[in-house]
């Protein structure tokens, strides 16, 4: 008999334990806002959810919530600003390269890529290429928008595929100006920002143009 009340007792005991064990950590960690099971005192983007807390550049904020996970290189930047009474002659042209870090970051035009530009002063501007405005295939994406106004071209460069080149036009995108530097160009690829700035500029009377040297 006394055997059977040392193992009843003992497992009580055990049940307690993590009973009270559970406790105290949801006592530790009370919240999760954006409830992706990661409590916000150790969330690494407690306001957007992100399960695998993925943080690409090491700088403990999630890549969902990070602004700019990764480099943008931009060796040619040209922002136009709109000069015909009849027209929307504005323009943005850029070229430019980047690194991915396969299998965490991959590039793909599955969801979308987003092209945002931001000068000193009042120039602002994105856009958004949809999937289905984008094809890729023998690591090349090329993004056409549905008024043909803007395009990018992605191309992986040999021999070396996690590198990529650039391009970008977009026209009729109403700048108005005055343009100063730098100018910061930021791709958006899923939860991944790459961010970069240039700062060899001339301003012209109707222009910025960029040129890394």
């Amino acid at each position: 008999m006394r055997s059977r009340h040392r193992l009843g007792f003992g497992a009580l005991a055990i049940i307690m334990g993590l009973l009270l064990g559970g406790a105290s950590l949801a006592t530790a960690c009370p919240a999760d806002d954006d409830g992706d099971g990661v409590c916000n005192a150790l969330d690494n983007c407690p306001a957007l959810a992100n399960a695998d807390q993925a943080d690409l550049d090491g700088d403990t904020i999630g890549d969902v919530c990070d602004g700019a996970d990764a480099e943008l290189n931009t060796t040619k930047l040209t922002l136009k600003r709109d000069s015909s009474p009849t027209n929307d002659s504005s323009s943005i042209k850029g070229k430019g390269d980047f690194f991915t870090a396969p299998p965490v970051d991959i590039l793909t035009a599955a969801s979308g890529i987003t092209i945002h530009v931001q000068d000193s002063l009042h120039t602002n501007f994105s856009h958004t290429f949809t999937p289905a405005e984008c094809a890729e295939g023998g690591g090349k994406i090329l993004c056409v928008s549905t008024d043909k106004t803007c395009k990018l071209t992605l191309r992986a460069l040999k021999p070396t595929p996690q590198v990529f080149r650039y391009v970008l036009t977009m026209k009729r995108v109403g700048l108005v100006g005055p343009f100063n530097w730098p100018v910061v160009v930021t791709m958006t690829n899923g939860a991944i920002d790459r961010a970069g700035e240039i700062v060899d500029c001339r301003v012209t009377n109707t222009s910025l143009v960029c040129r890394e040297f």
